[in-house]
């Protein structure tokens, strides 16, 4: 004989208090509970193994409590932070969190949003594959982009402040004296990373600086020749997971950090600290990031007025290195 499972009716008369006061109680509306009240319910909760019917709760609330997340590459560890901070924030408010991979891929994403708005979630937060606004305006439910800054007025938005702070370091290795700025990123490119490119070209042009792009995802053989010709070199790596494949060739090829080359890198994670030498970069903060983004979200979730387009920049650091010279 199957065990019938415990209603909220159940909770209630086991904690002596009104139906209206244990759904209260699951919807965190706590402003007229007491601490005992709140205390007798958890504990009957907890006796009976109660669960919530989330597809009763959706029908009445019309809300599913489940958040869409996704992440243009989830192997960078990047998107883990993010969804910490996504998690952290939402795990308050009882919703799930389903985190779906784009692939760097334009038609992946798209399908990724397809499936979410399928599973009827509340909101969607989306680190954007592309500048396709017109496909990203479509959107109908509460969508917060993170990360990847995109052109329209009308999307919410919460990134760093890559121009300025790829400035600031550009302007840090000009005083050093190099004669020679080399930027190392992958092919795929982004929003984000081109910010970072702007910003590096910009300096080295205001200070007659040479400016070449490699990309990590061939044979970085080419760049011997520019680094002999010009022995005063710094290099900019764009992604941090590509600074260690940067420092073994260099290793390889007899090139030292900082006496022959500089380095200067972006890195999320802190791991660079674990490199010789430590290198001078630029470093966000992910996990803010991730939660600043699911506080905006629920916000136009519950109060869709309030924030709605709201664009925020959350600041990352620059961190001295030894690694310019």
């Amino acid at each position: 004989m199957t065990k019938k499972k415990p209603t909220i009716l159940d909770v209630a008369q086991l904690a002596n208090v009104s139906r209206t006061t244990v759904s209260r109680y699951l919807n965190q509306n706590y402003s007229k509970m007491s601490l005992a009240t709140k205390l007798t319910i958890e504990q009957a909760i907890k006796q009976l193994n109660y669960q919530v019917n989330q597809s009763a709760r959706a029908l009445k609330t019309n809300r599913t409590h489940l958040i869409g997340l996704v992440m243009a590459d989830v192997t960078n560890f990047y998107a883990s932070l993010v969804f910490k901070g996504v998690a952290d924030l939402f795990s308050s408010f009882n919703y799930q969190i389903i985190m779906l991979n784009s692939n760097e891929d334009a038609l992946q994403e798209q399908k990724n949003i397809s499936q979410l708005l399928q599973f009827q979630v509340d909101g969607l937060l989306i680190q954007p594959v592309t500048k396709n606004t017109p496909y990203y305006e479509s959107i109908t439910i509460p969508t917060v982009f993170i990360d990847r800054p995109l052109a329209s007025s009308h999307l919410a938005q919460v990134v760093t402040d890559n121009y300025l702070k790829s400035q600031e370091l550009a302007q840090k290795v000009v005083t050093f004296g190099y004669h020679q700025f080399i930027i190392l990123h992958q092919k795929n490119s982004n929003s984000a990373r081109d910010l970072r490119i702007q910003a590096i070209n910009d300096v080295a042009l205001q200070n007659n600086i040479k400016t070449t792009i490699f990309y990590t995802d061939d044979d970085l053989q080419h760049l011997l020749k520019l680094l002999i010709q010009s022995p005063k070199t710094a290099i900019f790596v764009l992604k941090g997971p590509d600074v260690l494949k940067t420092l073994a060739f260099f290793h390889a090829h007899n090139f030292n950090i900082p006496n022959n080359i500089g380095m200067a890198t972006f890195d999320d994670w802190n791991w660079t600290n674990f490199t010789f030498p430590k290198i001078e970069k630029i470093q966000q903060d992910p996990t803010k990031i991730g939660f600043i983004a699911a506080k905006l979200l629920h916000q136009n979730i519950t109060s869709p007025r309030l924030n709605s387009n709201s664009h925020i920049i959350v600041p990352s650091v620059l961190i001295t290195g030894n690694s310019l010279k």
